[in-house]
């Protein structure tokens, strides 16, 4: 599909294993984080395209970490989507003021997330909306009926 690549915070092991599959399977590269602190700390290496944050993880919950992301120029346009059980109005409203592009609540449907994901990402102008798709150095325009490489 594409070359976006998303951080997932998430520190229910077998549900960050779930959506870390379904993702790689729609062809996103996907980076799982179990606390704040390592993914902030990544973020000094790598920009990702998306971010999913659950609000309830060790140290630096999800809340925390949007704040900071938000807080850097470099990274104030990456969107995140936040994942979590959180869904009084109060966190709901809190997730948006952070910069939230989107608020799913816990259980959610896969299906789902991966629409809101394509959605955020469409909107974001990270996802192409035309025929030109990318995977690695291969890059498919279906319009023109062309295949290039590098």
């Amino acid at each position: 599909m594409s070359d976006i690549n998303v951080f997932l915070l998430e520190d229910d092991l077998d549900l960050a294993q779930i959506v870390e599959y379904n993702l790689r399977k729609e062809g996103y590269s996907v980076r799982v984080f179990h606390r704040g602190t390592h993914l902030l700390k990544a973020i000094e290496e790598e920009t990702p395209d998306l971010m999913l944050l659950d609000v309830m993880v060790p140290d630096y919950d999800g809340f925390r970490v949007a704040s900071v992301l938000r807080s850097r120029v470099e990274l104030k346009d990456v969107p995140i989507i936040f994942i979590t059980v959180k869904d009084a109005e109060e966190d709901k409203l809190k997730g948006f003021s952070l910069g939230a592009d989107d608020y799913i609540t816990k259980p959610f449907s896969v299906k789902e997330l991966l629409a809101r994901v394509r959605a955020v990402l469409k909107r974001a102008g990270k996802l192409s909306t035309g025929g030109v798709f990318k995977l690695g150095e291969l890059e498919v325009d279906t319009q023109r009926y062309e295949v290039r490489r590098g």
